[in-house]
């Protein structure tokens, strides 16, 4: 699970947390700052599909800039991979699977909020190969 970091504390960064029983129950051990996912406070998205983990934000210490999209191994750490979507101003996200024609075909999607000048212009839908 990812939560926004609303005060800063620590960083200007994404919290993360595990959990090893479905969500009943995450142990302070298990809870921590990734300081790789740099965030503007700002609601992002994780997505685990096909063992592997994506996650997507404005990559900005202050700005709702640079909608970015991470991915890593089964676990989540570490980050091995990014792809910058939109360097413009940029919000909300939300990531999901998408079905491809052919068995090969990988996919997935990602909802964002998109501006030129704010980035509460307008919000798109980018389908991204994996």
């Amino acid at each position: 699970m990812t939560s926004r970091n609303q005060q800063n504390f620590h960083c200007h960064c994404r919290i993360m947390s595990k959990s090893y029983d479905g969500a009943e129950s995450f142990a302070h051990s298990d809870i921590y700052f990734d300081e790789t996912l740099i965030d503007p406070v700002v609601a992002a998205s994780l997505l685990r599909y096909r063992n592997t983990v994506y996650f997507s934000n404005p990559a900005s210490k202050l700005l709702r800039i640079n909608m970015t999209v991470r991915w890593s191994g089964e676990d989540g750490t570490p980050w091995i991979g990014s792809v910058g979507v939109w360097k413009g101003p940029s919000g909300y996200s939300c990531l999901t699977n998408v079905p491809g024609r052919l068995a090969n075909d990988t996919f997935i999607g990602l909802v964002f909020e998109k501006g030129n000048i704010h980035y509460y212009e307008s919000i798109v839908f980018v389908r991204l190969r994996v």
